[in-house]
């Protein structure tokens, strides 16, 4: 279905001469709604009221070059997403860990770690969902202009389901969930736990530089 609206959000984008970010969400609104009308309003039905025909995610920049993200409902209607969102299959599991894991203020690599965590697990419970992530990022350059990485595309810019920028974070984020599983059970048996290395080391070193001070001020005394 996607592949019907995007070509004719185009057309009527290009035929009406409409670029602003709120024109081209209207677009979409008008498009989608049509969509809907025509292929689960009008006989002869081609989907059932229980199917869901389309729900996308709209990625846009403002005016001022910022990004945003809209989600675009199949009754025509779009709305801001302001913190996380997910839709799709899998949906429900991704939001349950997305609640969890969601900063403000997270870097744009904790979020594409993030991200790549939920797409594998989701892709162990759900049989449509695949473990090869594909990811778009909206940002803007050092210069304050907007633009747009997809990160499956290699250098020729020609698009991979398997891409290599995402082998590192697969391999970084594997096994996560068992291991807070694993420390979940550790904290119900009362065991205790060293969570945080580089605290761990500066507090060995504290207790190594006492012992040494101890040891000279035993010295002094004799």
């Amino acid at each position: 279905m996607a592949a019907k609206l995007l070509p004719k959000v185009e057309r009527n984008r290009m035929n009406t001469r409409r670029f602003l970010t709120s024109e081209i969400l209207d677009i979409f609104e008008d498009e989608m709604a049509e969509l809907n009308e025509r292929y689960k309003m009008t006989r002869p039905y081609r989907f059932s009221s229980d199917e869901t025909l389309l729900q996308a995610m709209v990625g846009l920049h403002d005016d001022k070059h910022r990004p945003q993200l809209y989600s675009l409902y199949e009754s025509g209607y779009a709305e801001i997403i302001h913190d996380h969102h997910a839709i799709g299959h899998g949906a429900r599991h991704a939001k349950n860990i997305l609640r969890t894991l969601f900063k403000r203020d997270i870097s744009k690599e904790r979020a594409l770690e993030i991200g790549v965590h939920i797409l594998l697990e989701v892709a162990e419970v759900d049989a449509m969902v695949d473990a090869f992530p594909q990811i778009a990022i909206l940002d803007m350059d050092q210069k304050g202009k907007s633009r747009i990485s997809i990160l499956n595309e290699d250098k020729k810019g020609k698009f991979q389901i398997a891409s290599e920028v995402m082998k590192p974070i697969k391999e970084k984020v594997q096994g996560v969930e068992q291991k807070r599983a694993a420390i979940f059970h550790a904290f119900m048996d009362g065991q205790t736990i060293k969570l945080d290395k580089a605290k761990e080391k500066k507090n060995v070193r504290r207790k190594r530089r006492t012992r040494t001070q101890a040891q000279k001020n035993g010295s002094n005394s004799a």
